[in-house]
């Protein structure tokens, strides 16, 4: 995920970078929000956006969103255990 925003994928073979078409995430991009990618699931991962809920004075950024690379679309996920 990098500007213009929305999920890249590279092409070996023509040494190419193509953003996925309708890939530009629902949250906004801060500091604190880290992707990683699950080969297990084939999808991206990001953690950290910042729309999530308020704790304290400052809003926290914990807001989790996962990017299926076979649905091509965005869905926000609410685990019951978050990291600290």
């Amino acid at each position: 995920v990098g500007g213009p925003f929305g999920v890249w994928v590279g092409d070996e073979k023509t040494n190419t970078m193509a953003r996925i078409k309708g890939s530009e995430p629902p949250f906004n991009i801060n500091s604190e929000s880290h992707p990683v990618f699950d080969t297990k699931r084939n999808r991206l991962i990001y953690y950290g956006t910042p729309d999530a809920k308020n704790k304290g004075d400052k809003p926290k950024s914990n807001g989790m969103y996962v990017y299926s690379l076979e649905a091509n679309k965005w869905d926000k996920i609410e685990p019951k255990v978050e990291p600290e």
